[in-house]
């Protein structure tokens, strides 16, 4: 009885899950829709690998038996959100059940809010943001097929460890999927204690083609980078290696791209036709470790016609297969399980007020995708609690004239491998590593902009005999440029600047023109030229330190009237040397009617000594010859140059005071003519204004200077009222010119002053045929420097400016100062007695006075003598 029961339950259990399965069975849908959104510009070769896997799955018996999957495809634009956010929705409508896209992490947060709200999965081929993996919660019903972003920069970290650079640049598309994709790297950065010396990003559109990142470039290179990261999709990767190619940025460069120029079409046309300027790029790529349904996977493809293709350039079509097969075996096990699909349309509620329901066996499969374990096309497939891929692994790979070439693997368990048996070709074309700087100039040849103006810069064009010309470029500047190249062993291409220009700022454009624009556009790493150190220069470009200290100085033509003075004549002497002569002439004269009066060889004395007997007439008649009054008058015609009217002293004590005098009078005399000569030339040189401000208190002189020039920035900018009040003229007037040679020029021939620097004005001053024709006036007011202009921030700046300080240390500035700017002074003898107005003083002719009292203390003892001999 017992038995019979048991028996019983038995068929009545079996019978249940008989009932079960075939109810089961019955209720499985026919068809199942799929929902794919795709990017119209990528060749469509990700919408093909979805409609090839909907195809796959469709002929394998063993996956959803009795139920067809149905795509159904939208083509949006890359970064169009608001076209993704259409196609999404209207698939919702449409009743699908998971939508595998878009492909880029932007639109994928786009969209992502409209699947969580209405229950529907949506599995991202190529969703690598790392935001999606710190914030599960945010992104419900997401599941990514690509690891995110943050391990693929742990790969790049332990390749950059491995050759032990420490200093790298970033450069990213300006999106959420460039910016995030570096962000692991600047914290790896940190904990290593590597320097990223820049983080740049370039603007997106529709067109790669254009996309100008030509300014962001030369940033990087002003910094002396050469590990430069590279995250963008490859159709942009492409257009930005190439802009980098010209301006000299593949070579002795290494680029490290991210696995975002390797997932999708358009890096390169095809394999056999790999660009000169992308050989040698070195990046991460997943690896492909599927096996035998990868090989199936290639031939459906040809077999629908879409040609050959090498699926390892583009993992995102493997992540699109691989997408449709998860889909797949959760349907087939949610389906087994007894799950039902539902038919119900979800409701909008947009517009009447309604409700919005969601799907109600959303969630059922999200769960059932999050737990599919099987083989895909790229690796093994199956998911995290964060639904994330669990197999991560990608290939190093380089790129070659040939194509790709794996050197080496990483994981998350062993790390980075390389294959020793394959090396890395760089960008140089060399296997030997690149070092992580480009601070070091030697052996670099520098591009060198320049403009001409002398002493600084000669420009001379010559033809040689075949008709070909060139230009010779010498000068100041190039001689220092010489001597620092041999210091730092570096080389130098000079050209001049087209425009010829020193470099300001259109007010209206914001532009620069000049040298300053051709190292801001990278066409130029120097500028070597009388270049002004300014505020508004520094703010877009570096300076050396300064090679020359100068200022601003006024150049005019003499005044061509003289001076009208009756006591001009006085002037070679100051009034102590004249008190000198006169006192000089007194005391002479004095000694010489004493020694005539007191010598018994003088006149006096001769008739005194014949008092004892009959005075003969001829000694009275002399014996006054030279009284007090006539040794006085005799003193000042000597000074003239005159004879004088009676008879010389005919004592030996007088004659010496007189040849003594004499002496002494023809030296003064001497000098007086000489110096004489050259007050009278003073007018010559004499210039109309003697200072700045006399040039500002003026009406008859018209000034002005070089228009957008530095020292039309320094009167816009001046506080000081003489300096206001010129600037105001100028500007009213419009006094301009357009460079220079145009403001010397205008000096010249019109009544003009011309404001520039000292520098150049001296020397063009002191190098007329004619000696006077112009000169400086005044003092140097608003001091400045001359400097080497670079890219800002750019490594090469401490090595010149270093360089510099050393030389003018050494006093190399001054030999070129000599050679330059004072070996062709032609007038410099003129100028200088132009300059100094100094005149003679006693102390200058002291000699000259010590040696006349010398001579009367001589008489003096002459005398003593003769009273002796007398007696």
């Amino acid at each position: 009885m017992r038995g019979w029961r048991a028996a019983l339950r038995v068929a009545l259990i079996v019978s249940l899950v008989e009932c079960a399965c075939v109810n089961s069975t019955q209720s499985a849908p026919t068809e199942i829709k799929i929902g794919g959104i795709f990017c119209q510009e990528n060749n469509n070769h990700e919408y093909k690998a979805f409609n090839l896997a909907i195809e796959y799955i469709n002929n394998d018996t063993s996956i959803l038996p009795g139920t067809t999957l149905v795509p159904m495809t939208n083509s949006t634009k890359w970064l169009n959100a608001f076209n993704n956010i259409e196609a999404v929705t209207w698939q919702i409508f449409h009743q699908a059940v998971a939508i595998v896209g878009p492909l880029t992490s932007p639109m994928v947060r786009a969209t992502q809010p409209l699947c969580s709200g209405f229950h529907v999965p949506q599995v991202a081929p190529y969703a690598t943001d790392p935001a999606f993996e710190f914030s599960p919660s945010s992104y419900k019903y997401l599941l990514r097929m690509r690891s995110s972003d943050s391990i693929e920069n742990r790969a790049i970290a332990d390749f950059i460890g491995h050759f032990n650079w420490t200093r790298l640049g970033l450069f990213t598309s300006r999106d959420d999927y460039g910016l995030n994709g570096v962000a692991a790297i600047k914290d790896i950065a940190s904990r290593m204690g590597w320097v990223i010396a820049a983080v740049d990003s370039f603007r997106q559109f529709e067109d790669p083609l254009r996309v100008n990142a030509t300014q962001q470039l030369v940033q990087l290179r002003a910094r002396g980078i050469r590990i430069i990261i590279l995250n963008c999709l490859a159709s942009y990767a492409r257009v930005i290696l190439k802009q980098a190619s010209e301006l000299n940025m593949i070579k002795d460069y290494v680029w490290i791209v991210k696995n975002g120029a390797f997932s999708f079409k358009g890096l390169f046309d095809s394999e056999d036709n790999v660009p000169d300027y992308m050989q040698g790029v070195v990046g991460m790529r997943t690896s492909f470790r599927g096996g035998v349904l990868q090989d199936e996977v290639k031939r459906a493809w040809v077999s629908a016609g879409y040609g050959e293709m090498a699926i390892e350039n583009e993992d995102a079509v493997g992540h699109t297969f691989d997408a449709v097969l998860v889909l797949a075996h959760a349907l087939h096990n949610m389906l087994n399980d007894g799950h039902n699909i539902s038919n119900v349309q979800p409701q909008f509620g947009f517009y009447d007020g309604l409700s919005t329901e969601p799907r109600p066996d959303g969630a059922t499969l999200l769960d059932y995708i999050s737990q599919v374990n099987t083989t895909g096309v790229m690796n093994q497939l199956g998911f995290d609690s964060n639904r994330s891929p669990v197999d991560v692994a990608f290939d190093v790979v380089n790129l070659r004239a040939f194509g790709f070439q794996k050197v080496g693997y990483w994981n998350v368990e062993e790390g980075l491998h390389l294959d020793n048996k394959k090396e890395i070709v760089w960008p140089s074309g060399r296997v030997y590593v690149p070092t992580d700087s480009t601070h070091i100039l030697e052996n670099r040849t520098l591009k060198v902009v320049t403009i001409a103006e002398a002493p600084f810069i000669f420009a001379q064009t010559q033809t040689n005999g075949q008709g070909e010309t060139r230009v010779i470029i010498e000068g100041y500047c190039i001689e220092l440029l010489r001597k620092l190249s041999e210091m730092l062993r570096f080389k130098f291409e000079v050209y001049l600047v087209p425009d010829n220009n020193f470099g300001a700022q259109d007010p209206v454009t914001k532009e620069w023109n000049g040298v300053v624009r051709e190292v801001l556009n990278g066409r130029a790493d120097l500028a070597v030229t009388s270049l002004t150190i300014s505020p508004e220069r520094q703010k877009v470009i570096d300076f050396t330190q300064p090679y020359m200290d100068l200022g601003l100085t006024v150049l005019i033509k003499p005044d061509p009237t003289e001076e009208k003075n009756p006591f001009a004549i006085l002037r070679p002497f100051r009034y102590d040397l004249w008190m000198a002569i006169g006192g000089t002439m007194i005391i002479v004269g004095f000694f010489l009617w004493l020694f005539s009066t007191f010598s018994p060889f003088g006149f006096y004395g001769r008739c005194v000594q014949k008092c004892h007997t009959k005075i003969e007439p001829r000694y009275l008649k002399l014996h006054d010859t030279l009284s007090l009054v006539r040794a006085l008058w005799s003193t000042v015609v000597y000074y003239v140059g005159q004879s004088s009217d009676h008879l010389h002293p005919v004592s030996s004590s007088g004659r010496i005071t007189v040849a003594v005098y004499w002496f002494a009078m023809l030296i003064v005399m001497s000098t007086y003519t000489a110096n004489l000569a050259a007050f009278l030339t003073i007018k010559r040189f004499t210039s109309p204004i003697s200072s700045v401000d006399d040039l500002a208190r003026q009406k008859d002189i018209s000034y002005g200077t070089v228009l957008n020039s530095q020292p039309q920035a320094f009167f816009e900018s001046a506080s000081v009222p003489s300096f206001v009040t010129m600037w105001q003229y100028m500007r009213y007037h419009h006094t301009f010119v357009n460079n220079s040679a145009e403001g010397i020029e205008k000096v010249m021939n019109e009544n003009y002053a011309f404001i520039w620097d000292s520098a150049v004005l001296e020397f063009v001053a002191h190098n007329q045929i004619s000696c006077g024709t112009l000169i400086t006036s005044g003092s140097v007011f608003g001091r400045i420097g001359y400097g080497f202009g670079l890219a800002k921030d750019s490594p090469y700046t401490k090595q010149l400016s270093n360089a510099i300080l050393q030389l003018r240390h050494a006093g190399y500035m001054e030999f070129l100062d000599r050679k330059w700017l004072k070996a062709n002074d032609k007038c410099a003898e003129a100028a200088e007695k132009a300059k100094s107005e100094n005149q003679l003083t006693f102390e200058d002719l002291s000699g000259v006075f010590i040696v006349l009292i010398a001579g009367i203390g001589v008489s003096c003892v002459v005398l003593v003598l003769e009273w002796i001999w007398a007696s």
